[in-house]
């Protein structure tokens, strides 16, 4: 069978993983800092919808791009087997561009933008 075999100790750590890391984000940035004393709670659910919208750009970007004729997918190389290298570039062009955009979300977004919901 080709692939990874999703075991219970294979799902669970990266799991644990996951709550460990928040919880010390958590403990470090929201309760060290006595952040929910500076913020109002509109401003806190606000934070995410950059991130959010960058990432619904990127899908819909990648989405077009994989179903132009630039790029049309998977096709059959001279042996028979799947060329899937147009997709690999996509894929790597999104994730470029996600990184970017995630980077200055992180060094200036916040740092300048002041963000309020009436």
């Amino acid at each position: 069978m080709i692939g990874l075999q999703p075991t219970v100790l294979g799902l669970l750590v990266p799991v644990l993983l996951l709550v460990v890391r928040y919880a010390a984000d958590l403990a470090s940035n929201w309760f060290g800092t006595a952040a929910q004393d500076r913020f109002s709670p509109k401003q806190i659910m606000a934070w995410p919808y950059p991130r959010v919208v960058v990432l619904h750009m990127t899908v819909l970007l990648g989405m077009f791009l994989m179903f132009s004729s630039f790029f049309s997918g998977p096709t059959l190389g001279a042996e028979g087997q799947v060329d899937a290298t147009k997709g690999v570039l996509v894929v790597l062009l999104m994730v470029c561009i996600k990184l970017v955009a995630e980077l200055g979300i992180d060094t200036v977004g916040f740092k300048n933008v002041s963000v309020t919901i009436d």
